[in-house]
């Protein structure tokens, strides 16, 4: 749990432990472990969400990383255990940044005895499950004849030369197959430990590289993890801190756009100045693998994340601790594309940009324990205070006309007035107070009681703070004396939470109006002067968003701990969303979007999971389940009732879930022509086997309506363990089948 720890038996409030076996099971690690076997956890592009989505804003969960908010998450081989906090009682203790949930890693350190030295290593091969089939070139040329025939033409000169005799052509070209290739992926983690009792350390040490399956991307990354702890009588101190570094170059390339490029038509081109060939024969769309091969982007990053920590012991049960974290983060880009011509695709001269971000942000805590027990009263108090400062500075520039690709000088530019140069800064910082109370008779009954109040720099003085506070209780039933009757029934426990969590995920200074400066110009006296535009008016209102959290939760074990079950049910509301609400452009600011505290969700659902497990000889086996739903729905998001992104495919609007899909409906497709009359009206110009189109309210054109919802009605996981144990070794084998429906 936040700034503490607790025995699984004596929580209040609903909190999941991944094993970190559970990691080595599937690939995909951290986020494959979580969806499989965490009830209300989905992955979905890489991006993790914990019962729904609370706001339109962010949906992350915060990662504590050894008491580090916001840590770096170490390779899976390197972690001990994770833990998810799901409801308000048990994230509200980190406040407005808990809202989406909090998944706490701690990492593995190292021990006593003689120096261990670990090595995990993978490595395999990749390739599309299957390809998107298409047309080959004969298989085109023919249709394209049958069209120009059931058209009306009927002489071999009304054909296009390229079409002629299908059968030359044969399989033609497939330009989505030349971007493809087999990929290959590798990691090593290589790990040394060792120590004594008053002092031990690990060092990890990480190396992995990645090829995709499409031509000019490849992705490096390279780290090193230290890890130290040291005892000295009532006072103790450690540290974990990774220095981490990612090398990343890919090209811009449509592969949608080559879907569309004619099997009929050659790749290359001889005779052309870049070796590729441009689109024709009624094909309008530009050659995908000349994109590939006549741009470049090169990433490198460059991070140093982690803490220091000291603990004394002041007094029996009270103890002081001091925690400072950094987190350095450095990014450089760099972007060319070369000049060329090919029909369909011009870029002329070349263009080369590059891009620098750094930030610095530190963490500073201080927090008091204290534990009592008396008789079967056992009481654990925190206080603390945090503070945190994040500093950023981004410079981006760029020109076109670079004398060579070898050299990319932007002073060297024969375009001086293609130059640009921009850049930007931030600061922002945050003050917070918590506190916890624990209340346990007897490990019968238990009572949490977390505070913590937050203050931000993205909100005006008026609006600076906010309070978080949250309450949880638990009964263990199996604690009293009249279920001594029921000896099947190993572990019960009732639980009930409910809490406030919030939201700061917006840019820093919406609560003041904001000037722009790049790009703007103005003319005067016949001369030409930098200027400045206004962009965003200020909201000095701007507040926080509030999040509250009910959950009423089961945990039941049977059969001496060999059957378990965990019941959960949940409402989450999110009051005061941030969204930007339009306001008309005669107020004279360029972003006429300012945020407003103007929407509100809901979330609601049920989880369930459960386990059997069993010993017979040799061997161990278990089998666990899991199944949970979540009901997401909007209640309000200002003025307009609606906010469409992604290219107008996804809509979000009052009484629907966040992000449904956009789109028109059909009805399969004209198969007579009694269809196409009764069309005709939205639809002059459709033909016997063209997708048909819905006009839904009949007013000639044809709608566009809700089409599916990337939130799931329910997701499930099951897995299965055999471990089969020897003098010589054990072996494990194991299957897992996880899934979603409804969306």
């Amino acid at each position: 749990m936040g700034y503490g720890t607790q025995k699984k038996a004596d929580l209040s409030s609903a909190i999941a432990i991944l094993p970190t076996k559970e990691l080595n099971k599937v690939p995909g690690g951290l986020q494959a472990g979580l969806q499989s076997s965490v009830p209300g956890v989905q992955v979905t592009n890489g991006r993790i969400k914990i019962r729904g989505v609370g706001s339109i804003n962010n949906t992350d969960p915060l990662y504590v990383v050894d008491g580090m908010i916001g840590g770096a998450v170490p390779d899976e081989a390197n972690i001990a255990s994770i833990q998810i906090l799901k409801d308000a009682a048990s994230c509200a203790i980190y406040g407005a940044r808990g809202g989406n949930g909090v998944i706490m890693i701690t990492t593995k350190r190292g021990s006593s005895g003689d120096v261990k030295v670990d090595y995990d290593g993978f490595a395999g091969i990749k390739n599309l499950s299957h390809n998107i089939d298409m047309l080959n070139g004969q298989q085109l040329a023919e249709l394209v004849n049958e069209e120009l025939w059931n058209g009306g033409k009927r002489s071999a000169t009304d054909y296009l030369d390229a079409y002629k005799d299908p059968a030359s052509i044969g399989e033609g070209y497939n330009m989505f197959n030349a971007l493809k290739r087999t990929g290959f992926y590798q990691k090593h983690n290589l790990s040394i430990s060792g120590g004594s009792d008053k002092s031990s350390f690990r060092i990890n040490g990480i190396y992995s590289s990645d090829k995709p399956v499409f031509i000019k991307d490849e992705t490096k990354t390279y780290g090193v993890q230290f890890i130290s702890d040291f005892t000295k009588g009532k006072l103790k101190f450690g540290e974990t801190m990774t220095v981490k570094g990612t090398n990343r170059s890919w090209s811009d390339k449509n592969l949608l756009i080559a879907l569309k490029w004619a099997p009929t038509l050659p790749l290359y081109d001889a005779t052309s100045s870049t070796g590729f060939a441009g689109a024709g024969n009624g094909t309008d769309c530009a050659n995908s693998l000349a994109q590939a091969n006549l741009n470049w982007n090169k990433g490198e990053t460059t991070s140093v994340n982690g803490n220091a920590w000291v603990t004394y012991d002041i007094l029996p049960g009270l103890k002081y601790k001091f925690n400072v974290g950094v987190d350095l983060y450095r990014y450089m880009v760099q972007n060319y594309e070369a000049a060329y011509s090919i029909p369909y695709q011009n870029h002329t001269p070349d263009s080369y940009a590059m891009s620098s971000y750094k930030t610095n942000r530190f963490l500073y805590e201080n927090t008091l324990t204290y534990e009592k027990t008396i008789g079967k009263h056992s009481i654990t108090g925190l206080v603390g205070v945090t503070s945190e400062e994040t500093k950023s500075l981004s410079v981006t520039a760029g020109a076109r006309a670079m004398p060579s690709q070898d050299i990319l000088i932007l002073g060297a530019t024969q375009q001086d007035d293609s130059k640009s140069v921009d850049s930007s800064v931030g600061h922002e910082s945050m003050f917070s107070m918590l506190g916890r109370l624990n209340y346990n008779y007897d490990s019968k009954y238990l009572l949490t009681f977390n505070f913590r109040r937050d203050g931000s720099s993205k909100f005006s003085k008026n609006n600076r703070y906010g309070n978080f506070p949250s309450l949880s209780a638990a009964w263990r039933v199996t604690q009293e004396s009249f279920m001594k009757a029921l000896p099947a029934i190993s572990d019960m426990k009732l639980r009930a939470s409910w809490g406030m969590l919030g939201n700061s995920n917006i840019d820093s200074y919406q609560y003041q109006s904001t000037v722009a400066f790049s790009g703007i110009w103005y003319y005067l006296n016949n001369a030409k002067n930098a200027g400045g535009l206004p962009v965003t008016p200020s909201n000095p209102g701007v507040k926080w968003e509030s999040q509250y959290s009910t959950d009423l939760g089961l945990d039941l074990s049977l059969l001496n701990n060999e059957l378990s079950f965990t019941v959960d049910y949940y409402y989450k509301k999110t009051s005061d969303m941030l969204v930007q609400v339009p306001i008309s452009y005669t107020a004279g600011f360029s972003d006429n979007k300012p945020t407003l505290n103007a929407g509100s969700i809901e979330n609601k659902g049920l989880e369930l999971s459960a386990t059997y497990k069993k010993s017979v000889g040799k061997f161990d086996y278990s089998v666990s389940g899991n199944i949970s739903t979540v009901k997401n729905k909007v209640l309000s998001i200002g003025a307009n009732n609606e906010i469409v992104a992604g290219n107008g495919i996804s809509k979000t609007a009052v009484g629907r879930s966040i992000g449904e899909f956009w789109g028109y409906t059909t009805n399969g497709l004209y198969r007579t022509q009694e269809e196409l009359n009764a069309d005709k009206a939205f639809a002059p110009n459709a033909a016997l086997g063209d997708v048909r189109f819905v006009d839904k309210d009949k007013n000639g054109v044809a709608d566009q309506g809700y089409i599916g919802n990337p939130i799931p009605k329910f997701s499930y996981g099951l897995s299965a363990d055999l471990v089969y144990k020897t003098s010589g070794g054990t072996l494990d084998m194991s299957m897992i089948w996880q899934g979603s429906q409804g969306n």
